[in-house]
């Protein structure tokens, strides 16, 4: 391996030897010492076209001849390769099958998938070029499925391009089977202009320059055909362009332009004389022959027509096809003599199993008893173990669960009496300096300061009040005392009820509150509840809103709510929910601090828009009474410019 490395690195660094003449790239053979590697350079010897085809099969024999004594697979099938497409072109299509069959073979043997695709490929054109159309599909179609597979886009577009060449030959002017040509065609050539391959964009420029010369469309006839010339690469001008200049001279015949078709008959007779390819040199000579007999010259059509006849025989004869079936015969049985030995082998292996599998058995069989035998004796003697630390883990979990209550409990306790002390301190405080200042300050107080400090007393109380009514119903609730009731109620009525409550309260500010809720919005829920939520969201708004601001009550029918609460009455409406929203101009609240509403562990109170104190505890209330009644609550605000509570209850269906 280090040595083809080391030949590679040559290669690659040594632009001289790439364009080398002959007599240069023999004196460098004698410089290459591993043998693989002189399997590599006969073959690119095999392949230099400067070479005529007679050379050319001689260092391909050299490769395989070195290869089969390396038993180097690889240079084996290529070389075999090299000697099949070299054979093809000379027309002997017996050898071509053989050495193609062979190859296949190998890269079978070596599972390499590409290769066998290519092989394929190979064999059918081959059988394409003898006139073998089934086969030749046979092995296109089987190459082009497994391109299709490994995504092998050079290997789809040859596959396309050759089984466009079989239906241009079977078509005999065939409408149909000429349309499939042009389709196979037009694939295979646009697969080659991405691939950037002048060599079969000129192939496919040819196929459907014949196709259309048999369709009557001349003009496009030789408008592909002269595209093809132009695309021809080194290879295609040797090997290709003969056939091009054939269907060129074809076309102007058809025209009955037999003088203009001449020139490229004969062109392309010479080139095939030249290169020896006899397929070539028939088929121009016999179109020679047809154009001469056309303009009078009949010595010269016989001339050619006995090159044709002569060469044709050369090609094309019963022994040689005979030759070709007996190969192709001999593959198959080979083929299917492995495949009854590996499938001999396959049974033989089986039985051998299935003895082997027997005795297992038996001896598993024994294993088995015993082993379930001492089995049932130890889980007689687990099962009362494991009874034991079932009833252990049950009581463990009993005294877990009973702890984690017992510490929700507690931290509960905690903040309750964190609140009781936050939330009375501010009040109660204020209570007692407005005393302290009446009782030290009486006699010099006017009536009017009197009256001052008799309303700050009065704020004072009624802060102290609200908390203790929170409080206690905060209280009732945790302790269970509090049952959910639900029934029928007018939502118009409870907020109606609701304002007048806090109508003096609105008026001290200048507030205007607006309602907007619409007649005929019944509601299932606990009124006392409800008028709890109801009253804290309201005061919570006028306690929050500036002096001259606007508080609007708003309500809408919603869907698809998540219902909290599975006990709703029958007549209620499981997917229909009825919205309240209480929107204020007030001093609305920051998102940070809106995620601490609603919450037993950061309870969050401030002062109102006239230094009204909160306390906190009336939105956990509104949370879980709005949550006991199947309903959801919400906010939505901006620092500065307000806020709005939404709250939702089932809506009750009585029509």
């Amino acid at each position: 391996m280090r040595k083809l490395f080391f030949l590679i690195i040559f290669l690659v660094y040594n632009p001289c030897l790439f364009s080398a003449e002959p007599d240069s790239l023999k004196t460098i053979s004698t410089q290459i010492i591993e043998d693989s590697s002189k399997v590599i350079y006969y073959l690119k010897l095999s392949s230099d076209k400067t070479y005529n085809f007679t050379d050319a099969v001689n260092y391909a024999n050299y490769a395989l001849n070195l290869s089969s004594k390396l038993n180097y697979l690889r240079g084996q099938a290529n070389a075999l390769n090299r000697l099949g497409t070299l054979w093809k072109y000379l027309g002997n299509y017996p050898k071509s099958i053989e050495y193609h069959l062979l190859e296949l073979r190998i890269w079978q043997k070596l599972g390499d998938t590409h290769k066998i695709a290519d092989a394929d490929c190979s064999i059918g054109e081959t059988y394409r070029a003898n006139r073998m159309m089934n086969l030749a599909l046979e092995y296109l179609n089987k190459a082009l499925a497994t391109q299709i597979s490994i995504k092998d886009t050079l290997g789809q577009a040859l596959a396309l391009n050759r089984i466009a060449a079989i239906n241009y030959e079977l078509s005999e002017g065939d409408s149909v089977k000429l349309k499939s040509t042009v389709n196979n065609s037009t694939k295979s050539l646009e697969l080659a202009f991405y691939l950037k391959n002048n060599g079969l964009i000129s192939n496919n420029y040819n196929i459907l320059g014949a196709s259309y010369r048999m369709t009557g469309n001349f003009n496009k006839s030789l408008y592909y055909l002269f595209k093809s010339i132009e695309y021809m690469n080194t290879d295609s001008i040797k090997l290709d362009k003969p056939l091009v200049l054939i269907n060129i001279a074809y076309c102007y015949k058809s025209m009955k332009k037999y003088s203009k078709a001449i020139p490229y008959a004969e062109e392309s007779f010479q080139l095939a004389k030249k290169s020896g390819v006899n397929i070539y040199q028939r088929e121009s000579a016999m179109i020679l022959s047809q154009l001469y007999r056309e303009l009078g010259n009949y010595q010269k059509a016989y001339d050619y027509l006995c090159a044709s006849t002569n060469t044709h025989d050369a090609i094309y004869s019963k022994e040689k096809e005979d030759q070709i079936i007996a190969i192709h015969t001999k593959y198959e049985l080979e083929n299917k003599e492995k495949e009854n030995e590996i499938l001999r082998q396959k049974n033989h292996i089986r039985e051998l199993e299935q003895n082997r599998l027997s005795t297992f058995l038996i001896i598993l069989s024994v294993f088995t008893g015993l082993a379930l035998i001492l089995i049932y004796l130890i889980y007689q003697r687990n099962r009362s173990i494991r009874k034991i630390n079932v009833s252990l883990k049950e009581k463990n979990n009993e005294i877990k669960n009973k702890n984690n209550i017992l510490n929700d409990l507690n931290a509960t306790k905690d903040k309750f009496f964190s609140i009781i002390a936050h939330d009375l301190r501010n009040p109660l405080s204020s209570f007692k300096q407005s005393i302290e200042i009446i009782l030290s300050k009486m006699e010099n107080l006017s009536f009017k300061e009197l009256k001052i400090n008799l309303a700050h007393l009065g704020k004072s109380a009624d802060n102290v009040f609200s908390l203790l009514e929170n409080l206690l119903v905060w209280s009732r609730s945790q302790r269970g005392i509090i049952t959910y009731e639900p029934e029928q109620i007018d939502l118009l009525l409870l907020v109606k009820n609701t304002i007048n409550f806090f109508s003096q309260n609105a008026a001290a500010k200048n507030i205007k509150v607006i309602n907007s809720i619409e007649g005929r919005n019944f509601v299932w829920c606990d009124i006392n509840m409800i008028l709890t939520v109801l009253r804290n969201l309201l005061s919570n708004a006028i306690k929050f809103t500036f002096p001259n601001g606007k508080i609007t009550l708003e309500s809408k029918i919603v869907t698809n709510e998540i219902s909290l609460n599975s006990g709703q009455s029958e007549n209620a409406s499981p997917d229909a929910f009825i919205e309240i929203c209480i929107r204020d101009t007030g001093i609305g609240i920051s998102d940070k601090d809106i995620a601490k509403l609603f919450r037993i562990d950061s309870a969050y109170s401030t002062f109102g828009t006239a230094s009204e104190q909160g306390t906190g505890l009336g939105l956990i209330l509104c949370k879980e009474f709005v949550e006991r009644n199947g309903g959801i609550i919400r906010v939505e605000s901006c620092q500065g410019e307000g806020s709005s509570f939404f709250f939702t209850l089932p809506r009750y269906d009585n029509i």
